[in-house]
């Protein structure tokens, strides 16, 4: 697998986990806004919102922390191939928990219309947009790459 084929796979990943719950985001909002839809929970106090929104939080947090724990086997491993297998699947599991923590509060938002579930859910795509994009540069950082194995990586 080379430089290019690795990135684009990582980049069509990262961008369908990016994908769904915008798009399910889009669809409610649009709704909501010329009032074809109704919030099917609209009187949930504000105590469970918090609640369900540490929750979502916490989906997310757990896949940071699980992909700081498993890119250590990957910067350890024996050769390239073997590191860029380990930060694929380090990043497969971020990304699941970034999407199920987005669809969670896309949901929230569809029950309830608050304005808590909407900033969740821009703070995650914000997030996923500026940390979590599969780069050539998060990955020699991420994997702390040796120069042998930089210029391995355009090849």
């Amino acid at each position: 697998m080379n430089n290019k084929s690795f990135i684009t796979r990582m980049s069509l990943l990262y961008y369908f986990t990016l994908a769904l719950p915008l798009g399910f985001f889009v669809y409610v909002w649009l709704h909501f806004y010329d009032g074809s839809l109704q919030p099917l929970m609209p009187e949930v106090d504000i105590t469970t919102n918090l609640m369900i929104i540490a929750i979502i939080l916490l989906s997310a947090v757990g896949g940071i922390i699980y992909y700081k724990r498993s890119i250590q086997n990957a910067i350890n491993a024996q050769n390239l191939r073997l590191k860029l297998t380990g930060f694929m699947t380090s990043n497969i599991v971020l990304f699941a928990a970034f999407e199920v923590a987005s669809l969670a509060a896309v949901f929230g938002y569809f029950l309830s219309e608050s304005g808590l579930f909407l900033a969740v859910y821009v703070g995650l795509l914000f997030y996923s947009t500026t940390k979590l994009r599969p780069e050539r540069e998060r990955v020699i950082k991420d994997l702390k790459l040796s120069e042998e194995e930089k210029e391995q990586l355009e090849i």
